[in-house]
């Protein structure tokens, strides 16, 4: 009878440590999604970078599943004109122009400023 009980002991005991793992996990998951900066709802971050243009590197927050327009940021360039942004420096990505509104933020953006060289 002691050995049952021993043995159910156990059992109850291995439970209990797997229960802690997986909520351990759980929270660690449920960490890694949360809003940043103890935000309450899920955000996207909307990066503007000058791309070799005078000004500053800008973050602004979105949450998740709303418009966003995009606007200017003031940036220039000596001896090029500002022709719109594009999510990857070298202008290969997509496209995206001041004023232009993103329906549905779902993921965050970097916006890269591209530049004509003026003749």
């Amino acid at each position: 009878m002691r050995k049952k009980t021993l043995n159910k002991s156990k059992e109850v005991l291995k439970a209990a440590i797997v229960a802690v793992l997986l909520l351990t996990c759980f929270l660690s998951i449920q960490t890694a999604f949360a809003a940043p900066s103890g935000r309450s709802e899920i955000e996207h971050k909307i990066t503007y970078h000058p791309n070799g243009g005078k000004g500053e590197i800008i973050e602004v927050y979105v949450k998740n599943n709303t418009e966003y327009t995009i606007k200017s940021q003031g940036y220039s360039r000596s001896g090029h004109k500002f022709v719109g942004w594009s999510s990857l420096a070298d202008g290969s990505g997509t496209k995206y122009y001041n004023n232009q509104i993103i329906p549905n933020v779902t993921n965050s953006i970097i916006l890269y400023a591209q530049w004509v060289r003026l003749m």
